[in-house]
């Protein structure tokens, strides 16, 4: 009698701890999943050319349409209103790890409200970095703009940072 009654708790148990394996297992994966999409930070793009004008060819930003873009002329810094924008970018420095400019910032101040606002300009300095690499390209994913002169109310210490890494939205 106690073999059979061995035999029927034992195959609930075997099952139970066979689940509890698998819900491990699963786990496991979600959270190996996870983490391989979380955000590597900084990235450095290594090209086997030595010519500036190569590495530079193979360094973009993405724009709000998902385009790629090389020095661009301008850019829309808020994808969802494009009420902020670099124009024009002159680009003094691009390629490795960070492009650097100047121009104007052009903003809308919304003022009564954003369809009846008035576009300013602001005399900039702007870095790109945080490149990201991908088969042997990189794109920039974040902007830093400094203003040179005056800035915009809400921005503090003549400085404000845009993600661009337009490439995860929508």
């Amino acid at each position: 009698m106690a073999g059979a009654t061995a035999r029927r708790l034992g195959r609930p148990l075997a099952a139970a701890l066979a689940t509890g394996a698998v819900v491990l297992v699963v786990a496991g994966a979600v959270l190996a999943l996870h983490r391989s999409f979380a955000d590597p930070g900084p990235v450095t793009l290594h090209l086997s050319s030595a010519d500036p004008d190569a590495v530079a060819s193979h360094t973009y930003l993405i724009d709000c349409d998902h385009q790629t873009v090389v020095r661009p002329a301008s850019f829309v810094l808020t994808c969802a209103d494009a009420n902020s924008s670099l124009e024009p970018a002159r680009w003094t420095v691009w390629g490795g790890s960070t492009a650097r400019g100047s121009g104007s910032y052009v903003e809308n101040d919304c003022k009564p409200n954003c369809a009846a606002g008035t576009f300013r300009d602001y005399d900039v300095e702007f870095t790109a970095d945080r490149l990201a690499e991908a088969d042997g390209t990189g794109h920039y994913r974040r902007i830093t703009v400094h203003f040179v002169k005056a800035e915009p109310s809400w921005v503090r210490h003549r400085t404000a940072e845009f993600d661009v890494d337009f490439f995860h939205l929508g």
